[in-house]
């Protein structure tokens, strides 16, 4: 005669049984190298005080550095500054790879659990399967029957706890199951938590050591092009200065001081920047005292035409880039910085370079030079058109407007183009 299990037991058994569908396995996660540096010397790396040292190096870096962006700009104070932001960005650097390795250690020891579980939870599945069959196989004896087929009362008795005393180790059995299930699911929910905080530090161990190298190439043109000269340094300071009050000229003619928009602006094109937009308006533009909305229309036509060609920025994050302006201005370098696999060129206000490359398709940026009581400049992005008849997206405005409607072709002086390298 066919025997079969109660439902309720087969679902336990099935249950138990479904939690060994996964295979867990050991990450091994490259150790990232922690290069001795100047810097960080007197921070011992295997003291538990080891980051609350890097924290205060970054707090003393920071007070420097505010300290000097306040002094009076000179190429001493400048290299001085410079230097400053380098070596917070080593410590910060430093500051990622530590966590990073503790990361790394919290998913071995993470994965070591997890797999101790899983051998746990069948050897527990093993016993429990064998009980309950053994159990099923006593119960399918009928209690009368059982009394007559034993010698004596006593003997009945003792199958009957011991029948008893099985039930309640089955029972046992399937609560520890259940609660190494439970702390199973909580380990690997956790893992996957911490594996996701992982790849997040190292993308930002990746942008960092990026500004590094960048900022360590700011450092290096401000020699180049100062020649390690202060008279040098105060003229090139003096063109940029003129350059950004040009900016604040023209903006200040259109709205005066209350430029700033109350919430962020639409993007109709989904490329379209505004440097009046909420969310940047009042940020500063790299080691600058300008913010954005002031004199930012160089920098937010730049931030279009960087996402109109895939890159993933905004007006703000090419601000925070310190390599993009000259010395501690808003004064964006030339050339202009193009997006990752294009090049930047700039040429005299000539209307037939800018039809060529808007019938390719790439908008190009164009400097305008307006006058007020004083000259006032202004940047804006022309995306499609030809022979003066334009439709642009202006920085200080909206997106896709007429030329026309608001300037000449006589006020451009200079187009700056951005082409496939």
């Amino acid at each position: 005669m066919r025997k079969f299990f109660p439902p309720i037991i087969l679902v336990i058994i099935f249950t138990v049984l479904s939690l060994f569908v996964f295979n867990v396995n050991l990450l091994h996660l490259p150790s990232f190298l922690v290069f001795a540096q100047e810097d960080v010397k007197d921070c011992d790396v295997d003291s538990e005080n080891y980051r609350a040292c890097l924290e205060e190096k970054v707090s003393a870096l920071k007070n420097k550095i505010k300290q000097a962006q306040d002094q009076a700009q000179t190429l001493t104070n400048t290299i001085n500054l410079t230097n400053n932001q380098i070596q917070l960005q080593q410590i910060q650097i430093y500051q990622t790879q530590t966590e990073i390795t503790l990361l790394e250690k919290e998913l071995a020891n993470l994965g070591e659990r997890i797999e101790g579980l899983v051998l746990s939870l069948d050897r527990l599945t093993e016993m429990l399967i064998v009980r309950v069959q053994a159990s099923y196989k006593q119960t399918r004896t009928n209690l009368i029957m059982a009394l007559f087929t034993h010698s004596s009362f006593s003997d009945f008795i003792n199958q009957y706890k011991y029948l008893q005393q099985a039930e309640r180790q089955v029972a046992r059995a399937m609560q520890e199951a259940e609660n190494q299930r439970l702390l199973y699911d909580e380990q690997k929910n956790l893992k996957e938590i911490k594996q996701s905080q992982l790849e997040e530090k190292r993308n930002q161990l990746s942008a960092q050591r990026a500004e590094l190298e960048r900022n360590k190439q700011a450092k290096q043109r401000l020699l180049t092009d100062t020649k390690n000269d202060e008279a040098t340094y105060q003229r090139l300071l003096l063109e940029a200065q003129r350059e950004i009050d040009s900016f604040r000229v023209f903006v200040t003619a259109q709205f005066g001081s209350s430029y700033c928009l109350s919430s962020p602006a639409p993007q109709p094109d989904g490329w379209f920047f505004s440097q009046r937009d909420s969310r940047w308006c009042g940020s500063r533009i790299g080691n600058s005292q300008d913010s954005i909305g002031a004199v930012g229309c160089l920098v937010t036509s730049t931030a279009m035409i960087w996402k109109k060609h895939g890159a993933d920025v905004t007006p703000l994050s090419l601000a925070n880039n310190l390599s993009f302006f000259r010395f501690n201005t808003a004064y964006m370098i030339m050339p202009t910085p193009a997006p990752p696999g294009f090049v930047s060129n700039t040429y005299g206000g000539n209307l037939e370079i800018i039809d060529r490359e808007l019938e390719a398709g790439r908008p190009v940026i164009v400097r305008l030079s307006v006058r007020f009581n004083t000259v006032g400049t202004h940047f804006i992005v022309l995306k499609s058109g030809s022979n003066g008849n334009y439709i642009m997206n202006d920085p200080i405005y909206e997106a896709d407007l007429a030329f026309s409607s608001r300037y000449s072709t006589g006020q451009i002086t200079s187009v700056r183009t951005f082409t496939p390298s």
